[in-house]
C-alpha cells in the first residue's frame, strides 16, 4: 500500500516496528535511522545505509544488501519477535549512549583540544 505524501512523519511511523533502508548510494537518511533506533524500532539497512553509524549488524540492526535479504530479514523479525525486540533495544541504547548531545559535545571538545594541543 502506498500512502502518498505524508503530512506528519512522526505520527505515520509511531505505530511501525521496522524501518527499512535499502540505500545503494548517497546519504541523507542517517538521521532517520538514528531516530528510528532511538525510538526502539528495528532497522534493516544496507551497509551503505549504515555508513558512519557506529552500529554492529545483528547486534544493533539487521543487515540486508539485496531484495531477497530484505525479505528474509522481515520474515525473520516476524518469526523471532523476541530476538528482534532485543536488537531494537540494543540499537536504542547505542543511540542514547553515543549520539546524545553530551557525548557529541565531549567528543567535539576533545577533538578541538587535540587540534589546538590544549590539555583537557
Amino acid at each position: 500500500m502506498c500512502d502518498g505524501e505524508i503530512a506528519n512523519a512522526d505520527s505515520f511511523i509511531s505505530d511501525k516496528k521496522i524501518l527499512m533502508v535499502p540505500l545503494k548510494s548517497g546519504g541523507g537518511i542517517r538521521v532517520k535511522i538514528l531516530e528510528a533506533m532511538a525510538a526502539g524500532k528495528i532497522v534493516i539497512s544496507t551497509d551503505i545505509g549504515m555508513q558512519g553509524i557506529e552500529a554492529k549488524p545483528f547486534e544493533h540492526y539487521l543487515a540486508a544488501n539485496t531484495p531477497n535479504e530484505f525479505a528474509e530479514a522481515v520474515l525473520w523479525c516476524r518469526e523471532h519477535r523476541q530476538e528482534a525486540e532485543q536488537i531494537a533495544e540494543s540499537g536504542s541504547l547505542l543511540v542514547r549512549k553515543i549520539y546524545n548531545n553530551s557525548s557529541i559535545m565531549d567528543d567535539l571538545t576533545a577533538r578541538v583540544n587535540t587540534l589546538l594541543q590544549l590539555p583537557r
